[in-house]
């Protein structure tokens, strides 16, 4: 399966989570589950999740994916009882580590370049940037959990039709656009939000769409 394929079927399972979620709390609310009780044991599955996404996606972020997978496991084996081993006190120094790593290994890179027609960019726990040029760009995916992502198309013309799906999940995503491209946004934000800051003076000849669920994270769009 290409990474396209596997990251858009990557953005429509995450969806489904949120919606089983939401599900799941409306179904409390009415007394017909305890669905807190279930969550409070198993969530840490969705931390799993995230490193799945990450596997996933870009080779460069296999590693970080199956470090989280790893925290994932150590949180499920704490919240189950499966463990007398107190995890809690490993997994947060972890995290850090993690983090601090991923900063220091991303700072001052380059964006890879491409000039395909579509685009993928998926990070946990991680910073991704992708620029592409490609005069007939159709779209693509970016997924991104714990991190941030940085999509530079100023050099590419939109194809007609071109649309983005996005999951960004306490994240952030920066679409960079060229000044004479419409851009609409459709979707779910959910403690999150986007940010349209691109120039209004210039006439608009291509139109791209950004359509995707935003969690606790935000998306900037930019010229």
């Amino acid at each position: 399966m290409s990474r396209v394929s596997s990251t858009t079927t990557a953005s429509i399972a995450t969806g489904v989570v949120l919606i089983v979620l939401g599900i799941g709390f409306m179904a409390e609310t009415f007394g017909l589950w305890t669905f807190g009780s279930a969550l409070s044991m198993w969530w840490p599955l969705i931390v799993v999740w995230y490193g799945l996404v990450a596997l996933m996606g870009d080779s460069t972020q296999r590693v970080a994916g199956a470090v989280v997978i790893v925290i994932g496991g150590i949180m499920l084996l704490a919240t189950t009882g499966l463990t007398t081993v107190n995890a809690w006190s490993l997994i947060w120094p972890a995290i850090l580590i993690i983090a601090g790593a991923s900063i220091m290994l991303n700072r001052g890179t380059v964006p890879s370049t491409s000039s395909t027609d579509t685009i993928n960019a998926t990070t946990a726990f991680g910073e991704v940037r992708r620029r592409n040029s490609s005069k007939q760009f159709a779209g693509g995916t970016v997924n991104v959990a714990f991190g941030a992502a940085e999509v530079d198309l100023r050099d590419a013309v939109m194809a007609e039709g071109a649309v983005i799906n996005l999951t960004v999940a306490f994240g952030g995503a920066e679409i960079l656009v060229p000044k004479n491209c419409q851009v609409h946004t459709s979707g779910l934000p959910l403690f999150g939000g986007w940010d349209d800051k691109t120039a209004n003076d210039t006439p608009k000849t291509q139109t791209l769409t950004l359509k995707g669920t935003v969690a606790f994270g935000g998306v900037e769009i930019k010229n």
